[in-house]
């Protein structure tokens, strides 16, 4: 389902020797959703709600994706099928992370990433509004260091698109060190990462 559905998220994953870290098995539930279509219009695009509380697998990223096999993290991804032009993704995973992404077919009829849009915590869902890559929201707790080793691998594909970050930690962890009520802001240009952690401790 990861291939099919998120292949830049798969493409990464095994560029950086992390797909072993997707270890065991689980149960899905799958749904798929055939629109009626109104009047002589084209009939809307079929929808797949993939569902799974993930017990049976563990995986062995960071916080917040990491979590144990007998842990219960819900998944939802949602997609569209057969779309005639541009497609979204959306994917919930447990309560502290939401993602949606918008694709859009070239003259060729292949997509490309156009939107990337990552929540964390609870308060709102994506919008897509945002052009690029938009990474915003609250978590209780980021263990940066292990995120700052994983990133030194290749970068995840965006296509050259802007990345944005916006995102308040509670609790971080780096350098042996932890920094309460922490603010990250910052953006990737073409050389690096430039990003400003500003923390009242």
């Amino acid at each position: 389902q990861l291939q099919q559905h998120v292949p830049s998220l798969h493409a990464w994953l095994s560029t950086n020797d992390k797909l072993q870290a997707l270890a065991g098995d689980m149960a899905w539930k799958a749904l798929l959703v055939s629109p009626h279509p109104a009047g002589q219009a084209p009939p809307p695009p079929q929808r797949l709600m993939l569902e799974s509380s993930l017990e049976g697998m563990s995986v062995a990223l960071p916080w917040p994706f990491g979590k144990a096999p007998l842990e219960r993290r819900p998944l939802r991804i949602e997609t569209t099928l057969n779309a005639a032009a541009d497609d979204t993704v959306r994917i919930k995973y447990g309560d502290d992370v939401q993602i949606a992404l918008s694709r859009a077919r070239d003259a060729a009829g292949v997509r490309h990433l156009q939107r990337l849009e990552t929540v964390f915590g609870a308060a709102t869902a994506p919008t897509l509004e945002q052009d690029g890559i938009y990474v915003h929201g609250q978590l209780r707790s980021l263990p940066l260091g292990e995120w700052a080793m994983l990133m030194k691998g290749p970068a995840l594909p965006t296509s050259g698109l802007p990345i944005r970050l916006e995102v308040d930690v509670a609790q971080l962890h780096t350098l042996g060190q932890e920094f309460a009520e922490v603010s990250l802001r910052g953006h990737q240009d073409p050389v690096a990462w430039r990003i400003q952690m500003t923390s009242p401790m």
